[in-house]
């Protein structure tokens, strides 16, 4: 078992000599810079906002909730809403099962795949070509006559629809199959399930949630949402590593505070009733230095969320202006710290804003808090802080606490 230490805001875990080559790889694939002293020394650092476990070839590692009120199911719950989950959907969906950090998602996906195999495949109708000597289908005339001249036992050229399994929903959950059939633990399941999609010709096996957000999903698909959604967990967040005698050894890992932020990003910019969202993020970091400064090195900021954003406002000499700045703070334990006000000022400075919201996770409702400043020295002279509800079990109850934090949000705002 390996022993795990703190040091500020990350995670030591003392390893073995033969699993050096494993974290090796783990990471370079997730950009953890590895001092050559604690790799010297057999230790491994990893930030505390990681959650999820890694399974070595001699232990597995949990990685649980820096908060103690959550288990890493409330977590998978946020990325679940995060990469899909729409108002159409069973609330069901985000139920938190239980309170544990025992989770096996891979065995989740393959016994819901095999319930809902036995309600039935997704099919979907293509067109194929085909050549026969009777009338069927919608028929290419000319090229039917060119064949009959031709002598053809079957003459006629026609397009015939017919039914197949080899669709984006199943190119996803294919994906998935391949994925864990790596796995000595699920690899004669997955196998078997696999023998239900051989019509599936390009399995989706990596940038699984930019394909899933491709599809569409109607009342005849809907069921198939959470076993998409879990799909998506397998093919980009666990990894499957081939080592020698331990093939199959994976690693599920998920970053807490950026999911955090995307999911309140998701959470706002999907506000109903609304002809049009206000709320906009920035895809690169901007200049917070006038053009005439004489730095050479530019001071780059990017602020989370905007509401109202203006570029190059005419009201406002041509600058970039936002009426709300709103940034993420994934600080349960830690409001209003002196650098998180701090920096949230300067956004607001540079984007002439007046409202300054500072976004926090909770476990339970509560309300705005605020603090003021000297309003003839500060502008805007208040910064505010609203908290979103994220330790709810039930998921009409999750849904609730999102529309609560949305009508905070909007009470800041007017």
């Amino acid at each position: 078992m390996a022993i795990v230490d703190f040091v500020g805001n990350t995670r030591l875990i003392k390893i073995n000599n033969s699993e050096i080559n494993f974290f090796d790889n783990l990471a370079q694939k997730y950009k953890i810079n590895w001092d050559r002293d604690l790799r010297d020394n057999n230790i491994f650092p990893i930030s505390n906002s990681i959650v999820g476990f890694i399974v070595t070839p001699l232990q597995t590692i949990e990685l649980k909730s820096k908060y103690k009120e959550i288990s890493f199911n409330h977590i998978l719950r946020m990325y679940l809403y995060t990469t899909g989950f729409s108002r159409s959907n069973e609330s069901h969906i985000l139920d938190v099962k239980n309170n544990s950090d025992d989770f096996d998602i891979a065995r989740d996906f393959l016994n819901l795949l095999s319930k809902e195999i036995q309600v039935g495949i997704n099919r979907e109708y293509t067109s194929e070509k085909r050549q026969s000597d009777i009338v069927s289908g919608r028929v290419n005339y000319k090229k039917t006559f060119v064949n009959i001249l031709k002598n053809k036992s079957r003459p006629i050229s026609t397009h015939q629809d017919v039914l197949t399994t080899d669709t984006k929903i199943n190119s996803l959950l294919t994906g998935a199959l391949v994925k864990l059939s790596k796995n000595p633990n699920y690899s004669s399941d997955s196998t078997a399930l696999k023998d239900y999609f051989t019509e599936v010709i390009k399995p989706v096996v990596q940038d699984a949630e930019e394909y899933y957000k491709r599809i569409n999903l109607n009342s005849q698909t809907a069921r198939f949402e959470e076993l998409l959604q879990l799909a998506v967990l397998i093919i980009d967040n666990a990894d499957y590593s081939d080592l020698g005698d331990n093939a199959g050894v994976e690693s599920f890992l998920l970053n807490f505070d950026t999911l955090f932020e995307e999911f309140v990003v998701e959470v706002l910019k999907t506000v109903e009733n609304l002809n049009y969202n206000l709320f906009t993020t920035w895809k690169r970091k901007k200049n917070m230095l006038d053009e005439a400064s004489f730095q050479e090195e530019k001071l780059y900021y990017q602020p989370d969320i905007l509401y109202n954003f203006v570029e190059n406002s005419p009201n406002h000499d041509y600058k970039d202006y936002s009426y709300a700045v709103l940034d993420c703070k994934n600080k349960a334990y830690n409001v209003f710290s002196n650098s998180d006000v701090y920096q949230i000022l300067s956004y607001s400075v540079a984007l002439k804003s007046k409202c300054a919201i500072l976004i926090y996770p909770s476990f339970y409702e509560r309300s705005n808090k605020s603090i003021y400043f000297d309003y003839d020295r500060f502008s805007p002279s208040k910064v505010d802080a609203c908290f979103i509800n994220i330790g709810e079990k039930n998921g009409d109850n999750f849904l609730l606490s999102i529309d609560n934090f949305r009508n905070k949000i909007f009470d800041l705002l007017d």
